[in-house]
């Protein structure tokens, strides 16, 4: 191993064994499927209340099934096309909108990499427990978009989703 790359995976072992946050960015084909993957990926949400969110103009929007979905106020994603890249979660208590204030766009999205057909061919988040508060959600699609839907709440095929109170 180059000894400057030895140096990079060091680091990475201190950064994953801390609960900050990480973003990858770069080109494509510059590695960070492999960095993801050094990474031990946690998101632990607790309590988390989004009061208002408009995610309409969101350009990056899973889909599946012929259609694609508008992110939601709250999204856990993993677009990662490496099947490795695996994020583990526990979801607790999430609310979104109010009936006086509905988010546009969808309210809680859950996914993994997936192919237009709506099978999972990537990345997974394997969410140990979902639980979601209220979710009050209006879409506001303009009339006459094709293939675009919303949802309150969704969970994609790739998610591994233990639970016992909710049903899929």
């Amino acid at each position: 191993m180059h000894p400057g790359l030895a140096e990079e995976f060091e680091k990475l072992a201190l950064i994953s064994a801390s609960p900050v946050p990480v973003l990858l960015g770069g080109e494509s084909g510059v590695g960070k499927e492999v960095v993801a993957a050094a990474l031990h990926w946690h998101v632990q949400v607790e309590g988390l209340t989004v009061d208002r969110a408009d995610v309409r103009g969101r350009s990056q929007r899973p889909h599946g099934f012929g259609v694609e979905a508008l992110q939601g106020a709250f999204t856990l994603w993993n677009q990662q096309a490496d099947r490795a890249v695996v994020i583990t979660a526990e979801l607790l208590d999430i609310s979104v909108g109010s009936p006086e204030a509905p988010v546009r766009g969808s309210g809680v999205f859950v996914g993994g990499h997936g192919d237009w057909n709506g099978k999972a061919d990537g990345g997974t988040p394997r969410v140990s427990t979902l639980r979601t508060g209220r979710v009050v959600t209006d879409g506001r699609i303009p009339a006459g978009t094709p293939d675009l839907i919303t949802v309150q709440a969704a969970v994609g095929e790739s998610v591994t989703l233990k639970c016992t109170t909710c049903r899929r």
